[in-house]
C-alpha cells in the first residue's frame, strides 16, 4: 500500500451558482490513475462516500 499526503484545493464557483458555493478538488498521482486504468479515453470513476472516507474506483 502506498500513501500519499495531500491537500484539498477550495474555491469559489462562479457563473450561476449561488454566492456561497465552492468547489473542492484533490490532484491525484497519474501512476495511481494508469493502473487503475484511467486515462484520456477512459476518464469515468465512480466514487464513494462510506464510514467517513472517500473510495474511488474505474468505472466499469
Amino acid at each position: 500500500m502506498e500513501i500519499r499526503k495531500r491537500k484539498v484545493n477550495i474555491t469559489k464557483v462562479g457563473g450561476n451558482a449561488s454566492e456561497n458555493a465552492k468547489r473542492a478538488s484533490v490532484g491525484l498521482p497519474m501512476p495511481w490513475l494508469t493502473e487503475m486504468g484511467v486515462d484520456v479515453d477512459n476518464r469515468d470513476i465512480k466514487m464513494t462516500f462510506k464510514d467517513n472516507k472517500i473510495i474511488i474506483e474505474k468505472e466499469e
